[in-house]
């Protein structure tokens, strides 16, 4: 069944808001944050200094997070959409 002028419109219209979304998301990133991201966080059970044990107390999970270089997220799915 083929499609419509109107129908085709509408999907270019989709995909070019799309792509704006993308492009806005893309833009508010900074330099480092377009090429560095959290790889993977472990959970701290035990507290190192006197600051970690007053975290802990409150009831605030301390983590440790693992940083990685390589394609924010939100770049790959705008370079993806632009193909």
């Amino acid at each position: 069944m083929p499609l419509s002028t109107e129908g085709l419109l509408d999907e270019i219209n989709r995909c070019a808001g799309h792509v704006a979304w993308l492009q806005a998301k893309v833009q508010s990133l900074s330099e480092v944050d377009l090429v560095w991201g959290m790889d993977s966080a472990k959970s701290i059970m035990t507290a190192g200094t006197p600051g970690d044990l007053l975290e802990l107390a409150q009831g605030k999970e301390l983590y440790e997070a693992v940083m990685k270089a390589g394609a924010n997220v939100w770049l790959q799915l705008y370079q993806q959409e632009l193909i």
